[in-house]
C-alpha cells in the first residue's frame, strides 16, 4: 500500500495531502468551470462520475499502481490534484498529471506540488523517470514545464505509439517529457 509517504525535505510547508472524504465534490466544482476547456481530461461528466474515477484512482493506491494528493493552496483551501499513474515498480517509472483551478495559477502551487510528489517518487517509492504527458496546444503548460530545470524532451520516436493512441483518445497531439531522478536532485540540490 502506497498511502501517505514523508516528505524529504524538512521544514517546509507542504501543499500535498491525501484525498478526504469531501474532496471529490470540491474538486468536481473546481474544474467543472473548465468543462469543455481544451486541456482538461478529467471525466467531469458529473459529480458522480467523478467521485467514482476518484474511488477508482484511491483503489489504484492500495493496489500499488498509482498515488494522488490533493494540491492545497497557502489559505488551506482544495486548489488542485497531482497524481502519480501507471506506477511501474518493475521498470521504476510513473506518468504525473497535475490540475490546477484557474484562480490558483500562476502562483507556484503547480511547481511546489510536483517537487513534493517528485520528491515521494524519488524517494520513497524509489523511481527513476517520470513522465509527463502535455497536450501541444496547452501553451501555459508547455511554458511552465520548460521552466523547470529538471526536465528533459526524449526522442519522441521512443513514445511513438502511446502518443498515437493518446492523440486518438483525446483527438489532439501530445509532447512527452522526462524527469530523471538524478538530474532533478542535481538541479534541485536536494540529494
Amino acid at each position: 500500500m502506497l498511502g501517505m509517504y514523508p516528505i524529504i525535505q524538512k521544514g517546509v510547508l507542504h501543499v500535498l495531502r491525501p484525498i478526504q472524504t469531501d474532496d471529490a465534490t470540491i474538486l468536481y466544482h473546481l474544474f467543472c468551470g473548465e468543462k469543455g476547456g481544451s486541456f482538461l481530461d478529467l471525466p467531469l461528466g458529473s459529480p458522480n462520475t467523478f467521485a467514482r474515477w476518484l474511488n477508482e484512482v484511491q483503489a489504484g493506491e492500495l493496489l500499488g499502481f498509482c498515488l494522488s494528493r490533493v494540491i492545497m493552496s497557502k489559505q488551506d483551501r482544495v486548489a488542485g490534484l497531482v497524481i502519480l499513474s501507471s506506477i511501474d515498480q518493475a521498470a521504476r517509472t510513473a506518468e504525473m498529471g497535475t490540475w490546477l483551478g484557474l484562480s490558483y495559477r500562476g502562483i507556484g502551487l503547480n511547481h511546489q506540488a510536483k517537487q513534493e510528489m517528485l520528491e515521494i517518487a524519488f524517494g520513497s517509492l524509489g523511481l527513476d523517470k517520470i513522465l509527463l504527458w502535455i497536450a501541444d496546444k496547452n501553451i501555459p503548460a508547455t511554458k511552465a514545464i520548460k521552466k523547470l530545470p529538471f526536465v528533459t524532451i526524449p526522442e519522441q520516436e521512443l513514445y511513438s505509439n502511446e502518443k498515437k493512441h493518446r492523440q486518438f483518445l483525446f483527438s489532439q497531439p501530445f509532447t512527452v517529457y522526462e524527469i530523471h531522478k538524478d538530474l532533478y536532485f542535481l538541479k534541485t540540490k536536494r540529494w
